[in-house]
């Protein structure tokens, strides 16, 4: 389990090696207007090139004396045209503040991870924190003053690729802000026709106006199973078995209930009385069984909530975890563990 670093001192020196980070990476500097929710201010970027569409940037201002900044963006070098930010990562300065995104989490061997709380606003205001989260890819679960908290891991501040890892994070955050928003201007739109003619027709209506079905269970699809590049800068082009994976646990499963799925979740199999939520990862690295807790606990309490029934907790892993993660998690999450091994051209389970 991770643990939110809160001491104030620790942070300021954290976030201080964070932007030597940036600014080795980012070097070319530019006076630009950046544009927020909150209005319009004149920063130095800091960009990764001196042209180029869609460059990455970085921003921090002067320090204020109630968070320390980091604005993530997006934007064309060398052009006077006004910078969008993509994501914020400000950490609190003199007063501790869950108010702020970012957060610095620490694990059991000691090593630091910068963290997201899921705050993002967009056209119309803020988003609710779980919507965005749902749709993150790393969700982990940590302590902070003796209660746990759903957070989006972005990377170890150690990692050489840092710096990536924390661009592919606003970019994510990005392309969440617009669906979020499509999907919020579609509620406004649609919901006076989801009415009793809807649940007529076994669609699903969300149950408060701002969800507007993020967690929409579709007919299970195939997963995208390929090729990805997001680790190669240490590791080059991976072949991804995660769609394939998922797609043989599918099949095995549809013998027991129905098969849904959705953005943010793996599988989820509807029985009258239950749903079983699996949840799927290819390796048993504490990054990938930390994240795959989060997953389950997060969208396992969305769900439920959404389809008043009571959820049952998979993950599937290649081989058993370690007897120090295995225990919390069958014992105190009450999570069951489910290994599989490739047979043939497919994958067995047990």
């Amino acid at each position: 389990m991770f643990n939110v670093i809160t001491d104030l001192k620790k942070i300021l020196q954290l976030n201080k090696q964070l932007v030597s980070r940036l600014r080795e990476h980012l070097t070319h500097v530019e006076m630009r207007t950046i544009t927020s929710p909150g209005g319009k201010y004149d920063f130095k970027v800091y960009f990764d090139r001196r042209t180029g569409a869609d460059s990455r940037g970085w921003a921090t201002g002067k320090p204020k004396p109630d968070k320390l900044r980091n604005y993530f963006v997006f934007g064309q070098p060398g052009v006077d045209s006004l910078v969008h930010i993509a994501v914020q990562i400000n950490f609190p300065a003199t007063k501790y503040s869950k108010a702020l995104a970012g957060v610095f989490v620490e694990d059991e061997v000691g090593e630091i991870y910068i963290a997201h709380r899921g705050k993002l606003t967009g056209a119309g205001g803020a988003f609710k924190t779980l919507q965005v989260l749902d749709r993150l890819p790393k969700c982990i679960m940590a302590m902070e003053n003796g209660r746990a908290l759903p957070l989006a891991l972005i990377g170890s501040i150690d990692d050489v690729t840092l710096v990536s890892e924390l661009f592919i994070f606003a970019r994510e955050c990005r392309e969440i802000v617009s669906q979020l928003a499509a999907e919020r201007d579609w509620g406004k739109k649609s919901r006076s026709k989801l009415g009793s003619s809807a649940k007529e027709r076994g669609e699903y209506v969300s149950l408060t106006p701002e969800g507007e079905r993020v967690m929409r269970l579709s007919d299970y699809f195939d997963e995208f199973a390929g090729e990805s590049t997001r680790k190669a800068v240490l590791a080059g082009v991976r072949v991804v078995r995660h769609g394939t994976i998922v797609s043989a646990l599918a099949k095995k499963l549809k013998v027991e209930g129905h098969v849904r799925k959705s953005l943010a979740i793996d599988l989820a199999v509807l029985a009258t009385e239950y749903i079983d939520l699996y949840e799927i990862k290819t390796s048993t690295s504490t990054t990938d069984i930390y994240t795959g807790l989060g997953q389950l606990l997060i969208h396992g309490e969305t769900i439920e909530a959404l389809l008043q029934l009571p959820v049952r907790q998979h993950l599937v892993l290649p081989a058993r975890p370690r007897r120090s993660l295995e225990l919390p998690l069958v014992g105190r999450y009450k999570i069951n563990i489910i290994t599989y091994e490739k047979f043939g051209g497919g994958y067995n389970f047990k």
